[in-house]
């Protein structure tokens, strides 16, 4: 597959919007890949395509659910993260 556009310039695109391919949002956030596609199947998350079929989220949006998350946590004491 060949990749289109500048590999550096696609970089700090992606750092300077917080979007990141799902890999790295596990990796961001301690949760496996697996979980992180979960999260975005289940809505919990947006998510968008890039030109090359890569899924990317928002670091944003995935504090946003580890706050809520580590919320639900510490109230009911029964959240099994991924």
């Amino acid at each position: 597959m060949v990749r289109k556009g500048n590999p550096l310039r696609r970089l700090l695109i992606r750092l300077k919007s917080r979007y990141v391919p799902v890999s790295e949002a596990g990796d961001y956030c301690g949760r496996a890949r697996q979980t992180v596609y979960r999260w975005v199947r289940d809505g919990w998350i947006p998510s968008f395509e890039d030109d090359d079929g890569v899924i990317l989220v928002s670091l944003d949006d995935v504090d946003r659910l580890m706050r809520l998350l580590e919320g639900e946590l510490e109230e009911t004491g029964d959240f099994e993260g991924g």
